[in-house]
């Protein structure tokens, strides 16, 4: 799951760098 979680906020993280962050700590939360 945190493989995923990384790809997937890396993912975000170029379309929404602002959101990136903010999801993957609510997840890690």
């Amino acid at each position: 799951r945190r493989d995923v979680y990384g790809a997937w906020e890396q993912y975000l993280g170029l379309e929404h760098s602002d959101t990136a962050p903010k999801r993957a700590y609510t997840i890690n939360q």
